[in-house]
């Protein structure tokens, strides 16, 4: 810890951080895949064949379930980026020795 804020630099703290928030995108993937499997149905009566429940009660779930997916997707491909600013580079030329 070189650096007033705390960082020597190295990239290694950045790196554990980035990893510690991609188990928490996980986390909540996890809990918004549960609650989408604990949800109650909306309902209605049992051989009604003329109800349909709004559509926004039908949308909402399915949003809830496919946002966190393409965030932590999202996070993933910003995670693989960070670390690998030139992939046509080799990287033995970035390394400080």
């Amino acid at each position: 810890m070189d650096t007033p804020t705390g960082f020597d630099g190295s990239g290694v703290e950045a790196r554990e951080l980035a990893r510690a928030l991609l188990v928490a995108g996980v986390l909540v993937l996890l809990l918004s895949a549960f609650l989408f499997i604990a949800a109650p149905s909306p309902g209605g009566a049992m051989f009604a064949t003329d109800y349909a429940p709004p559509l926004w009660t039908v949308a909402l779930p399915w949003i809830g379930i496919l946002m966190p997916i393409v965030g932590l997707v999202w996070m993933v491909a910003i995670y693989r980026r960070a670390f690998n600013p030139e992939p046509d580079q080799d990287a033995w030329r970035y390394r400080a020795d």
